[in-house]
């Protein structure tokens, strides 16, 4: 009886690994993205924050980015990353800037990071840091589930308030890029 008891308890505890697995795997999108970015291209501000690989992946609801740099800790206290973020179509914002419907910002070892829009609220989200990257996920929806989007990563370090330097771009400044990313239909 006992024996009979325990494999089914273990049948059952199968199952259930195999059923969670199977759903995981159906919210994940099939898609990710990885992109690495040369090492040691960092500008004047020497030995700063240098990228050197930038991923997204997502689930049905949410859009996963992930940033990896040279060295850890990733950030410094005085550095600022952006994700800079065109949500097609391509259109100037009205205050002019033409690349810019929303800016991820992640200011140094805070935990949390903000999203701003210039047509949306401020929001916050949650920033993990482990070894040499920076990852945090958003909210799909609050990007008006696009199909697609453009973007760029950059690093500045700041004295004060003021921007000291541009620390570093992914795609590098010199080839004037942006990244891109499309979500499964």
């Amino acid at each position: 009886m006992r024996r009979t008891m325990l494999l089914l308890v273990m049948s059952l505890v199968m199952l259930a690994a195999e059923v969670t697995t199977a759903l995981s795997a159906a919210s994940r999108c099939p898609n990710p993205m990885f992109r690495l970015d040369a090492a040691g291209d960092v500008g004047s501000a020497g030995g700063g924050a240098d990228i050197t690989a930038v991923g997204v992946d997502c689930t049905s609801s949410t859009v996963r980015f992930r940033v990896t740099f040279a060295k850890a800790p990733p950030l410094l206290p005085s550095d600022q990353m952006l994700i800079i973020i065109d949500v097609p179509p391509a259109a100037a914002s009205p205050y002019g800037r033409a690349f810019s419907d929303y800016t991820l910002a992640v200011r140094g070892t805070q935990s949390t990071g903000t999203v701003t829009s210039v047509t949306k609220p401020r929001w916050s989200f949650p920033v993990l840091t482990a070894r040499s990257a920076v990852s945090f996920s958003i909210n799909r929806k609050k990007l008006g589930n696009p199909a697609s989007f453009r973007f760029i990563v950059a690093m500045h370090r700041y004295q004060g308030d003021a921007v000291m330097a541009y620390v570093d771009t992914a795609p590098d400044r010199e080839t004037q890029g942006t990244f891109s990313y499309r979500f499964p239909k």
